[in-house]
């Protein structure tokens, strides 16, 4: 009896062994495989609308994906973005004995963004004792990108953001979020409201006097660097 659960056992494992390594020999199944498993585990993230251009695996099991389209899912609504490409810097099998991968990733911004984009890398360990680490080098990307996060506060701003962004959560602690942007000239515009939020920081005299003049008569106010 239990040399034919055994056997069984055994055959399913090579049966779906031989059904992975036909669907990653073929293009089209492996897209969709590595479609599944994205929008499976960030389901939170993406609802479902992650889709890839193309999905390499070598034989070392180093994955790279090209062309990540999605509709990231921020409090305004869905807000379609690309990335270039993300590939990982060793085997996806780590993740088996609970050892973490790193990623690069390029080129990620919002969908016809006219700006650069961001740069970097992450490492993802799974398990109970999880993490994620992520570091990005903001080559270029624009106030009008970030409209689409929050259309409230920022639309109709503009101005090219560059800098560093952080990321870092796991099992035991919260998320902590790190941002050091910066706006060099030629500047661009800011929604008047958005100094609101800097009134209660300012001396009474000259400062605040003077921008709540600035934004009392105008809707947006120029700037030149940030």
């Amino acid at each position: 009896m239990i040399r034919k659960i055994l056997c069984t056992f055994f055959v399913c494992i090579l049966v779906a062994a031989a059904g992975l390594i036909v669907c990653l020999s073929v293009p089209t199944l492996r897209i969709s495989l590595g479609e599944a498993l994205i929008n499976q585990s960030l389901h939170e993230y993406f609802n479902g609308s992650v889709r890839l251009t193309n999905m390499q695996i070598d034989p070392q099991f180093r994955i790279t994906l090209t062309g990540l389209n999605a509709d990231f899912q921020a409090p305004s609504g869905p807000v379609p973005i690309n990335i270039e490409r993300i590939a990982s810097r060793g085997s996806l099998l780590n993740w088996l004995v609970f050892k973490p991968v790193q990623f690069d990733y390029y080129g990620a911004r919002t969908l016809g963004s006219i700006f650069e984009g961001i740069d970097g890398t992450a490492e993802i360990k799974l398990g109970e004792d999880w993490s994620f680490r992520m570091k990005g080098n903001v080559r270029g990307m624009g106030l009008e990108d970030l409209a689409l996060f929050n259309p409230a506060q920022l639309a109709g701003s503009s101005g090219k953001l560059s800098g560093d962004i952080t990321l870092t959560s796991d099992a035991r602690q919260d998320p902590a979020f790190g941002l050091s942007l910066r706006v060099e000239r030629p500047g661009g515009n800011l929604q008047a409201r958005f100094f609101d939020a800097l009134l209660p920081y300012l001396p009474q005299a000259p400062n605040r006097t003077q921008v709540e003049k600035i934004t009392a008569r105008a809707r947006f106010v120029a700037y030149r660097e940030a």
